[in-house]
């Protein structure tokens, strides 16, 4: 194994581009979930018709901008 820097010429790319794999991740399944458990509060509930799933989304898109923000601060300057 070599550990001349030239061999690594396509670390960097790879690494942003699991990045913004990553940051995808991060922000469409919290959300995904908050709607999918939220729909299943309104069905279950019968009065709260759009609310829960409103509530749901505007959930996970809050924890997955925590996780996108906590993920760019673990980033090495």
């Amino acid at each position: 194994m070599s550990t001349n820097p030239k061999d690594n010429g396509n670390a960097g790319f790879y690494r942003a581009l699991a990045l913004v794999g990553q940051v995808g991740f991060y922000i469409a399944l919290p959300m995904v979930l908050g709607a999918f458990l939220g729909r299943f509060l309104d069905t279950s509930l019968h009065d709260t018709a759009p609310l829960a799933t409103i509530f749901g989304l505007l959930l996970g898109l809050a924890i997955g901008i925590a996780l996108v923000v906590r993920a760019i601060n673990r980033l090495p300057s």
